[in-house]
């Protein structure tokens, strides 16, 4: 094969692991206006319809919950998995895991079956575990001479699922748009590119790992994921102090368009473009922490995180100052952005605390506690929501208050690499 055509090859291979990625993205975000429309906005179907507002609050919480659960438990599971039977096949099962979930989640609207929608969220939540295998084939397939450019087009593929996600369902949704849209199009469109995505990589993706340990499925690891973090007292407290900022930003990211919805009436296509903010603001931060490098030379890594997670308290402390709906979309991209941000400079202490053999060890254990802050968000979300809407930003306002403190006390460690 010539140079050429072996470049070309190893573009399109690129371009489809990008679609992996933009998927996982898309995914997470495609999910908010459809829930508004189905639980919370009486101006549309209501797909619990007769239940009293804080009952539907509720079931939104447990739906959005649903997803994070089933993706905390295969996140301990499907990285190991993906060794012993290779990246290819690894990537391709969680798109079928994808692909059936958006395909049941579909069918659950028509049917008014609240299980079935449960059941596909936690099949899609379980197999969301794709996005850190494209990632590592990304970077496998390229040279290290474009090793920071493939780390680049990773972080354009999930940031712009993350915005199209909540347009994608929004719009597709709205039967006003085009008649034949409804609560299930979006799913359908998830799934048709889950297939065709799936379908790319059985034909031109050949496999960058082969397997290199025998899988054993072990309950235990579950308990191994936290005492292994606490006997590093240095990492557990920047877990902590992790866990504390991620859960506000995760009651945020879940429970404001409940709220946009809930208090201001707002419209599932509005809750949709505020999410989209969200995406593009999480982008644009990502973007911004390029300079990190920088800005460190004038603040300390822990105080950058401190500034950036810190937005997002202030912000809502404004807004409970001024309490109209324009500061909340005012603000949404400045939050967004500091948190991306700040999620971006953390992610780099962490990977300063330990050396080289242990790098899968400190991001894999980061990246739990990250899912298990927005599963906590998520059911806590819906029940306290349903007792009153403000609770859940006071505990944005508490739980980010915290956590940037402790960061700030933080005794910094460094190991060289």
């Amino acid at each position: 094969m010539s140079k050429n055509a072996k470049h070309t090859s190893t573009g399109i291979v690129i371009l489809s692991l990008m679609l992996v990625l933009f998927i996982d993205g898309m995914g997470q975000g495609l999910i908010f206006p459809i829930l508004v429309k189905a639980f919370l906005y009486k101006g549309s179907y209501h797909f619990l319809a007769g239940n009293s507002d804080s009952w539907n609050t509720f079931v939104y919480g447990m739906v959005l919950g649903s997803f994070f659960i089933a993706w905390f438990f295969g996140s301990l599971f499907l990285g190991d998995f993906s060794d012993s039977i290779g990246r290819k096949k690894g990537i391709i099962i969680c798109l079928a895991g994808s692909l059936i979930g958006f395909i049941l989640s579909a069918i659950a609207f028509p049917m008014h079956s609240l299980s079935m929608l449960l059941i596909g969220r936690l099949i899609d939540g379980f197999t969301a575990g794709s996005q850190p295998i494209a990632q590592a084939a990304i970077i496998d397939i390229g040279s290290k001479k474009y090793k920071a450019r493939n780390i680049g087009l990773i972080l354009v593929a999930v940031s712009i699922g993350l915005v199209a996600g909540p347009i994608i369902g929004g719009f597709l949704s709205d039967s006003r748009l085009v008649s034949w849209f409804n609560l299930s199009t979006p799913f359908y469109f998830g799934a048709i590119l889950s297939f065709i995505n799936i379908l790319l990589l059985f034909i031109i993706f050949r496999e960058t790992r082969k397997a290199t340990k025998k899988f054993q499925f072990k309950w235990s690891k579950i308990i191994n994921v936290f005492t292994s973090a606490v006997k590093d007292k240095a990492v557990f407290y920047l877990l902590c102090s992790l866990f504390f900022v991620q859960l506000a930003w995760a009651m945020y990211f879940v429970y404001l368009p409940a709220y946009l919805a809930n208090h201001f009436h707002q419209s599932g296509n509005a809750v949709a473009i505020f999410n989209a903010l969200i995406g593009l603001g999480l982008a644009t931060g990502l973007g911004i922490s390029s300079i990190t490098h920088i800005l460190t030379k004038y603040f300390s890594a822990k105080w950058l995180v401190a500034i950036g997670y810190g937005v997002l308290p202030i912000g809502i402390v404004v807004y409970y100052i001024f309490p109209f709906l324009s500061i909340l979309w005012i603000s949404v991209l400045f939050i967004a952005a500091a948190a991306g941000f700040g999620y971006s400079v953390i992610l780099s202490m962490f990977s300063n605390l330990v050396d080289s053999n242990r790098q899968g060890w400190i991001m894999g254990l980061s990246s739990s506690f990250i899912i298990l802050a927005f599963t906590v968000a998520s059911f806590s979300s819906g029940v306290l929501g349903a007792i009153s809407q403000q609770i859940p930003l006071i505990i944005i306002i508490c739980s980010g208050s915290i956590g940037c403190i402790f960061i700030t006390l933080f005794r910094y460690r460094q190991v060289d690499n």
